[in-house]
């Protein structure tokens, strides 16, 4: 069938999906449907609606008509029918360009995309020279100041041959001695 031979019946009551026939109003409620033709119901209970769905479109849109404003064991059912989905042609057209973005990025890149080379690192050994002869070996120089929650940047200079320095390089530690973990980002 086609849409036009269904409708939702929303708002229907607990007794008609119970499975006891003794307390049961199934028979009833689907009597008030068979007298416009044949039918099947499909129960969705945990949604309080029932699928119904006529053999030809003709019988589906006369109970659809006559049924507008049922009542059931003094409860108000509302009918409703279903309204096919279309969205102009039969396939999903592309978002805007510019909300594309928000879609995951393509398998592969685009047709004529090159990878941009990246330049090497850019080493300035005069600057760092520079720097070195402003201090003198084993002086610390702030690089950035900490806060709570950033920790500070030191550079300590040194020449090479510079034995008697009073610090001790981290990779030289003994594995007793717990390097201090970095303050929480919060």
């Amino acid at each position: 069938g086609n849409h036009c031979d269904k409708f939702w019946v929303l708002g229907v009551p607990d007794l008609v999906f119970e499975e006891d026939n003794s307390i049961s109003l199934k028979s009833e409620f689907e009597g008030t449907f068979r007298t416009f033709g044949d039918v099947k119901f499909r129960y969705f209970k945990t949604l309080s609606r029932v699928l119904i769905i006529y053999d030809n479109e003709e019988s589906a849109l006369l109970a659809l008509h006559n049924l507008q404003d049922i009542e059931f064991q003094g409860i108000n059912l509302k009918v409703t029918p279903i309204n096919p989905v279309t969205i102009g042609d039969t396939k999903l057209s592309l978002p805007d360009k510019g909300k594309q973005f928000l879609i995951s990025p393509p398998a592969s890149p685009p047709v004529g995309w090159e990878p941009i080379e990246e330049n090497a690192p850019v080493i300035d050994y005069n600057l760092i020279a520079a720097m070195s002869r402003l201090r003198l070996p084993g002086e610390h120089q702030m690089v950035h100041q900490g806060t709570n929650n950033v920790p500070s940047i030191v550079i300590t200079c040194e020449f090479e041959g510079d034995e008697d320095r009073d610090y001790v390089c981290m990779s030289s530690l003994p594995s007793s001695l717990v390097q201090t973990s970095r303050p929480p980002l919060h």
